[in-house]
Formats: structure tokens, C-alpha cells, sequence
């Protein structure tokens, strides 16, 4: 995966700290490959079926000394920019922890 922007106020922004697409891959990259892998996955179904997909995924690694461990709602639908290139959008929030 290779994001073209992340927003200030997205999940990876205010979750993970990624503060640009330049440090997506050095902190998404910590994660195991089971993550990782499924992400991708979840990446080219989009793709595939030309279709949205919303899921719920957990997330449980650690970053730069940092536990991670949340689940979140995850849209990912597939969009052209103005030149008809393929992207995906994502939006994620995370879900409320039952204690």
C-alpha cells in the first residue's frame, strides 16, 4: 500500500501518529504480516470488485515502543482522480471498547 495522503484528522493521523505518507510505511510496517497482508487483501478486493467494502478489523502489534491494540470500522471504496488513475478512499473510526 502506498497512500497518497493522510488526512490530519484520520484514525492513522490521530491513532498511529503518521503525520505524512512518507512515514506510513516505517510505522505501518511494524505491524506483523498477518496485518499487514490482510489490509493489502482487503486493498485489491476493492479493486477487484470495483465495490465499497466496510469491515471491522482489530489491530494488535506495537510501534516505536507503543502498544497497539484497538478495533476499527474500516470503508474502503475505490474512486479515479481527474486523470483516471485507481485510488482507494479510506475512512476509519475506531469502535467503542466493551468493558
Amino acid at each position: 500500500m502506498k497512500p497518497h495522503l493522510i488526512g490530519r484528522a484520520s484514525l492513522a493521523s490521530l491513532w498511529i501518529g503518521i503525520e505524512s505518507a512518507s512515514e506510513y510505511n516505517r510505522k505501518v510496517g511494524q505491524f506483523s504480516r498477518d496485518i499487514i497482508d490482510a489490509s493489502l487483501m482487503a486493498h485489491l478486493r476493492v479493486q477487484e470488485a470495483n465495490r465499497y467494502n466496510v469491515e471491522d478489523v482489530t489491530v494488535y502489534g506495537e510501534i516505536d515502543g507503543k502498544v497497539i491494540e484497538e478495533s476499527y470500522r474500516r470503508v474502503i471504496a475505490p474512486v479515479k482522480d481527474e486523470t483516471g488513475r485507481n485510488f482507494n478512499l479510506v475512512f476509519a473510526q475506531l469502535l467503542p471498547s466493551i468493558e
